[in-house]
């Protein structure tokens, strides 16, 4: 047998158990035979008989992502955001409503019953302080609910901005100016003005056995500026141990950032214009 019958009886072709072809030997023939079955191997679908298939594998429909044109994380987030949205619109609308009532309950009780010329004005408004009281109550209990729906529907658990850092700060100052400015002013006025707690006016005198025998009087001014002072100074230690438990609550997780959604291809979900 000559070299060259015995290079071609080498590279004849055999069948190995019907699950592919190879050429035996060496040579770019071998090579690519072998390259194909190595390819044929890793997809998971064995040849068949008459050797290399040209039908291309099929893929389980089990393993195929469903998508129906909107991915369910996605959903779930702006269903969420959308839902503050509108409990905060909803909070701003009916707290101005309550506050613009008790505004008016609160200027027109607290009107004179007539005019400069005598005439009786209002007729069927009641008057009284208590009314008034009543208006100005109405109006802040307004005024709290307007500030919340503001942080519920554009601040809470969403990432800060300079623009929600700024609303953030006008409404922090706008509840510093009720808690510290308006709510003390009307006291005083309530006081003062309608009830007369001043200084002339005794309140109540401590029994001279308690004071070494001495008169001391307590007068209605200094139960008014005590009772404002205490609420301020109440006010101010609420707003800093709150402030502190915030951010002691913010370093333990409790405001930590939202898990961003991922798509079924595990990718994660970016809106339109970020």
């Amino acid at each position: 047998m000559s070299s060259g019958d015995a290079v071609g009886g080498r590279n004849r072709l055999s069948r190995r158990g019907g699950r592919g072809c190879c050429f035996r030997g060496h040579g770019p023939i071998a090579s690519l035979c072998s390259r194909l079955e190595a390819a044929v191997s890793l997809v998971g679908a064995p040849l068949p008989p008459g050797g290399v298939s040209r039908t291309p594998p099929r893929v389980s429909a089990a393993v195929q992502p469903a998508y129906n044109g909107r991915l369910p994380t996605e959903d779930a987030t702006q269903v969420d955001d959308r839902t503050k949205r509108r409990l905060g619109i909803t909070a701003v609308v009916v707290g101005s409503a309550i506050f613009m009532a008790g505004v008016f309950v609160a200027h027109f009780t607290g009107l004179g019953e007539t005019d400069d010329l005598g005439r009786e004005i209002y007729p069927a408004i009641p008057r009284g302080w208590q009314w008034v009281l009543l208006g100005q109550l109405t109006a802040l209990a307004g005024s709290q609910i307007v500030l919340a729906g503001i942080v519920v529907g554009w601040l809470w658990e969403r990432p800060m901005t300079w623009a929600r850092a700024t609303i953030g700060a006008i409404v922090f100052t706008t509840e510093m100016i009720v808690l510290f400015g308006i709510v003390p002013n009307e006291w005083l006025g309530l006081t003062q003005g309608t009830f007369e707690w001043t200084s002339q006016r005794v309140a109540l005198t401590i029994p001279p056995w308690l004071v070494l025998n001495n008169e001391v009087e307590i007068s209605y001014g200094a139960i008014k500026d005590a009772v404002s002072g205490g609420y301020s100074a109440t006010m101010l230690g609420a707003v800093i141990v709150g402030m502190y438990k915030y951010q002691e609550w913010q370093k333990k997780g409790g405001a930590a950032a939202r898990p961003q959604p991922v798509s079924t291809y595990g990718r994660p979900i970016v809106k339109g214009g970020q």
